[in-house]
């Protein structure tokens, strides 16, 4: 593919790989260590984090896992400040003892499961029949008559619920128009139709 402005180049990091390094936090209460804890240690759950370019095209799929917690405290002794460093028990947090909310654990628990789709799914973005042409989906996926109102914009296709077992988009199949189409009656014919 030709390099233009509207694309990139990137390198996916091969399986397996291993990258070490150090945060740190300051200013954050208990609550929200143990949930910055619980995040980049949900590899040990079969959980991960998305990082990098082409997320939309499963790329980009991380395990962290935590191997040490430590506080330092700024701390007087005798006139003389002194770093005090502390090891942080986190060997019990979990996403309940973290706080999060369980309204949502569900929902958070698919988004993050790095097995949550099907292996009969494509990741990809939506499609047409022309697969090079993706934003014909976008266009085709709206009604053909241009609303005067934002609000009274009709999409045909919304994304399903996190939940549904069924999490595909339909592909649009090019279909000849039956009426040839002028500025002033957009409606007539369809270019696509799902399949």
């Amino acid at each position: 593919m030709e390099k233009t402005k509207l694309n990139k180049t990137i390198r996916p990091v091969k399986e397996g790989i291993t990258f070490n390094g150090e945060l740190y936090f300051d200013g954050i209460s208990k609550k929200q260590l143990n949930q910055l804890i619980y995040i980049l240690n949900t590899g040990k759950d079969g959980l991960g984090l998305k990082l990098g370019m082409g997320k939309p095209l499963g790329l980009g799929s991380v395990t962290c896992s935590v191997s040490s917690v430590e506080e330092r405290k700024i701390v007087l002794e005798e006139s003389q400040l002194n770093y005090d460093v502390s090891s942080y028990d986190y060997s019990n947090v979990t996403y309940e003892s973290a706080g999060l909310s369980l309204y949502v654990k569900k929902e958070f628990e698919k988004i993050a499961g790095l097995k949550s789709v099907p292996k009969q799914y494509e990741i990809c973005y939506p499609k047409t029949s022309d697969d090079d042409n993706g934003f014909e989906w976008f266009q085709d996926n709206h009604a053909r008559q241009m609303p005067k109102k934002h609000f009274d914009m009709k999409i045909q296709y919304a994304l399903p619920n996190i939940l549904d077992s069924d999490i595909s988009l339909p592909k649009y199949i090019y279909v000849p128009e039956k009426k040839k189409r002028n500025n002033n009656n957009r409606g007539n014919g369809n270019r696509y139709r799902h399949n």
